[in-house]
């Protein structure tokens, strides 16, 4: 019997996973919230709200850990990182960047969303690295492109106006 288990603990509750003949089985203690105004409530909400990110984030690794190399992991990771740059989350995006660029080195938008990442994270040095990368992979005007693209892409974001500003940053840092 194949049988491995996981616990993984937040606050007050735990999600213990096993996988047993290759099935991922789940057991979910959640936190109580009480009553509609307790504050418990509110402790719960968020509770679950990271159990789903982290979820989200198990379903994702396991998928990617059966075929790594596969350029539709490439793409994921590059959205995946996309929407962490969606939510100023640099440190992320340039972490799912990176796993983008190592699935799909040939590719531009692995190599920018990286740029951006960077750019977010104070390291112009390492942006500029990335975009003369992209343009060797692709074109003169790709910044331009991935930069309006990117625009339209983030027109929903709640940080739609900080993405912007970083956007047009990362569009300064190499000019055609």
């Amino acid at each position: 019997m194949n049988l491995m288990y996981e616990l993984r603990r937040r606050g007050g509750g735990y999600a213990l996973g096993a996988i047993c003949g290759g099935v991922r089985v789940w057991s979910l203690y959640v936190p109580n919230g009480r009553t509609l105004t307790d504050p418990h409530l509110q402790y719960k909400l968020a509770w679950l709200e990271a159990l789903r990110v982290s979820a989200a984030g198990w379903l994702t690794e396991a998928a990617e850990a059966r075929a790594p190399h596969h350029p539709r992991f490439g793409l994921w990771a590059t959205y995946r990182a996309t929407g962490q740059l969606f939510m100023l989350d640099y440190a992320q995006g340039l972490r799912g960047g990176r796993q983008a660029v190592e699935r799909t080195p040939n590719y531009y938008q692995p190599h920018l969303t990286c740029a951006w990442a960077y750019t977010g994270l104070g390291d112009t040095a390492s942006a500029k690295q990335e975009i003369q990368l992209a343009r060797k992979l692709d074109s003169q005007d790709i910044l331009e492109k991935f930069v309006e693209e990117m625009r339209k892409w983030s027109q929903n974001s709640p940080n739609k106006t900080q993405c912007w500003d970083m956007l047009e940053v990362l569009r300064s840092l190499c000019p055609e």
